[in-house]
């Protein structure tokens, strides 16, 4: 309390906003990224295993089956016009080249596009909160003095209304993710399944995306265990299923 408070109070709640979304944000981030690359590399290390065992299928298959031989022998591969064929895949090698230069250039200029968005609304929301009751004040002044005493009414209930809406919205929103994320990370826990813990925090993230974010979590999650069992990634889409109903039915419609 007193003038200094006063002063500094609205800078340090907006900072102390921006240092939790950013906490948030770099916490999911560390838990999610790490897994998700081990996982990679696991898959990786199982590919030569798996292209073996494929090699050593065909081999049998061969070899139980020598009508293939004889097929791919009746096909008389040395009459096909080798030359067109490489001269084609040349053609093809060489448009695709520069297909993938145009696609370069364009995820550049998105992600650079993207970037200053993120910095430009960093900015505008600093100032809209820093002078929330000064822009207020401005609306309504211009509200009174090109609207009537009727109209100005009627637009403030309206924009009244929304701000209430909007944020309920976002703060239940927050609550639903907490909630759905606590319950994957108890049931998860319950059977078994691996990174329950990763896998409740990314659901819990994901969900502050309407309609699909959830979902993307899930296929996330999906992809990590079927790594490990895919009968327990089964298991995990079935138990996300279930969970997605309760949540979506009973608890956020509260």
């Amino acid at each position: 309390k007193g003038k200094l408070a006063d002063r500094f109070k609205r800078t340090v709640s907006i900072i102390l906003s921006y240092v939790f979304i950013i906490f948030v944000i770099s916490f999911v981030v560390m838990t999610v990224v790490p897994q998700l690359g081990k996982t990679i590399m696991e898959i990786g290390n199982k590919m030569p295993a798996f292209f073996n065992r494929v090699y050593t299928d065909l081999e049998k298959m061969f070899a139980e089956n020598p009508q293939i031989i004889d097929f791919l022998n009746d096909l008389q591969l040395e009459k096909f016009d080798w030359k067109s064929i490489l001269s084609n895949v040349i053609a093809f090698l060489q448009s695709g080249v520069g297909s993938m230069l145009t696609s370069t250039f364009s995820v550049a200029s998105s992600i650079i596009g993207g970037v200053t968005n993120v910095v430009i609304s960093f900015i505008f929301s600093f100032y809209v909160l820093a002078q929330k009751e000064k822009l207020g004040n401005q609306g309504e002044r211009i509200l009174k003095a090109y609207c009537s005493e009727k109209v100005y009414k009627y637009v403030r209930k309206v924009l009244s209304i929304l701000s209430n809406n909007f944020s309920s919205f976002i703060s239940g929103q927050c609550l639903e993710s907490i909630v759905l994320g606590s319950m994957f990370i108890i049931t998860l826990t319950i059977f078994q399944i691996p990174y329950a813990l990763l896998i409740g925090v990314l659901i819990a993230f994901t969900a502050l995306i309407p309609v699909v974010g959830a979902f993307i979590g899930c296929a996330v999650g999906a992809f990590l265990i079927l790594v490990d069992s895919p009968m327990k990634a089964l298991i995990f889409i079935i138990i996300f299923l279930i969970l997605q109903q309760i949540e979506g039915n009973l608890i956020y419609p509260h």
